[in-house]
């Protein structure tokens, strides 16, 4: 399914998302200054970006590494900090509830062949950083 998002900002997402399509692990952003890829970029190792951009009318790219981690482990601890805390999580569940009106919007698009709008959330749901942890 290609589905294009357009944000408040004028930004414009066009994507591409599919459940029965080979295996895919890669994105790209793509911007009139540069872009931004990873590849692969969702596995739980091995993840790899690059950059590229015009620097003085040349391209110059970029690979970035990135360390491995336990993202499970750092939610859990994180989501225990929070509990403990009586604090906001970094992604709470107003997140996910949009990330829900997001998709549901989608399908309801092709569906119908209209342009749906969500609506802009009042405020920020998203709370503070999880503190990097070290063991």
């Amino acid at each position: 399914m290609q589905f294009i998002l357009r944000f408040p900002s004028g930004l414009t997402a066009t994507c591409m998302s599919s459940y029965a399509s080979h295996e895919s692990r890669f994105f790209r952003l793509q911007g009139s200054q540069g872009w931004v890829e990873m590849d692969p970029a969702f596995g739980y190792n091995g993840l790899r970006m690059r950059h590229g951009m015009l620097v003085d009318g040349k391209s110059a790219t970029t690979e970035l590494q990135i360390d491995p981690q336990d993202q499970f482990a750092r939610e859990i601890d994180h989501m225990s900090v929070c509990v403990k805390s009586d604090i906001t999580p970094h992604t709470p569940g107003e997140e996910g509830l949009q990330d829900q009106r997001i998709m549901e919007a989608i399908y309801e698009s092709a569906r119908t062949d209209r342009l749906v709008k969500i609506p802009r959330l009042a405020v920020s749901t998203r709370g503070p950083d999880p503190q990097e942890e070290k063991f």
